[in-house]
């Protein structure tokens, strides 16, 4: 006995598993840790893959859960005696697909000149974790906003 199989459903089958890779990839991608800091050069986020330390994007916005805030001081001390900036702050995180700034984020900053670490922007209160951060790029600076 012979069974004819159309050639659609194999299509079908392929896109199926195509879709489902795709699927896994792209969330793995956007539930990974990653390692966030302002690039000067491109006037963007660049995001940082913490596992294998490779740069894997270019942002102009992004979300992050779960925060830390990282200085490295011996970077800052350097930046402090060169007076040229280099890079030894940033955030670390799982990025997040949603991506609205809510109105009672609190804007955050770091200013290697002023502070050791970032702060809270309307108290200059340090900071280290948070619930969730959206950081966005508007006129070519970098903005950091903060769900405590």
């Amino acid at each position: 006995m012979t069974v004819f199989q159309d050639s659609t459903s194999k299509k079908n089958d392929y896109f199926k598993k195509d879709f489902c890779c795709f699927v896994v990839l792209f969330l793995y991608y956007f539930s990974m840790k990653v390692k966030v800091y302002f690039n000067l050069h491109r006037k963007l986020f660049s995001v940082v893959d913490v596992k294998t330390g490779k740069v894997i994007s270019h942002s102009l916005g992004l979300s992050l859960n779960d925060p830390e805030f990282r200085v490295q001081q011996g970077g800052r001390r350097r930046v402090l005696r060169e007076q040229r900036k280099n890079v030894h702050a940033y955030i670390i995180g799982e990025q997040d697909l949603s991506y609205s700034i809510p109105s009672e984020a609190i804007e955050t900053t770091y200013n290697p000149y002023k502070y050791n670490s970032f702060v809270l922007k309307h108290n200059e209160q340090p900071l280290t974790k948070a619930y969730k951060t959206f950081l966005q790029v508007k006129n070519n600076k970098g903005y950091i906003y903060t769900l405590l």
